[in-house]
């Protein structure tokens, strides 16, 4: 239902316009790079209320509901390097610019708020390392990046309709005959 990758993309972009360190995502089975760098984790991405059926649109011979709904996700940003606090400062600070929002909106994301920012250096070996983070909150709306479809199984017209109703309608069988046409 969610282009994930499509997400990670644009957040990417996003955040490695703002630094000149390198931007990578978390969790990768890679060793940690050499010099400065900021590392992308997305928590897991909750819905939020229930997804309604939008527009149901005609594909060939089956009618198909877009499914549209909420969904919010903290997007955790480290950085690892001297000055590593003021890289977060300015990744942070640049959602309150016209043009990141903007720009960030036409991509399907909106910002939300900043949960906590922190300077979480520390000793890493043998030597101290300047480390800094902060968790982002974002919504973004299914389909994201990606149109998805249920097929409603909609009965398009009735050509033929015969039936009998008799008696009590809560204990009397219903029998109708019918022919429909997917056309």
């Amino acid at each position: 239902m969610l282009n994930i990758t499509t997400l990670r993309t644009n957040l990417q972009a996003w955040v490695d316009a703002q630094t000149d360190s390198k931007v990578i995502w978390a969790n990768q089975n890679s060793p940690q790079p050499e010099g400065a760098h900021v590392t992308l984790f997305v928590d897991p991405i909750a819905q939020l209320g229930r997804d309604g059926i939008g527009e149901t649109v005609l594909v060939e011979s089956e009618y198909l509901a877009v499914p549209f709904g909420d969904r919010e996700f903290t997007l955790a940003i480290q950085a690892y390097r001297s000055g590593a606090y003021q890289d977060i400062l300015n990744i942070v600070n640049s959602l309150q610019g016209e043009t990141v929002r903007a720009t960030l909106i036409a991509n399907g994301i909106a910002y939300v708020r900043t949960l906590d920012q922190a300077d979480i250096s520390g000793l890493l070996q043998t030597q101290f390392q300047e480390r800094a983070m902060a968790d982002i909150r974002f919504r973004i709306g299914i389909p994201y990046g990606v149109v998805v479809t249920e097929d409603t199984g909609a009965i398009l017209k009735v050509l033929n309709a015969v039936g009998e109703i008799s008696g009590n309608r809560n204990t009397d069988p219903v029998e109708i005959e019918m022919t429909v046409d997917a056309t």
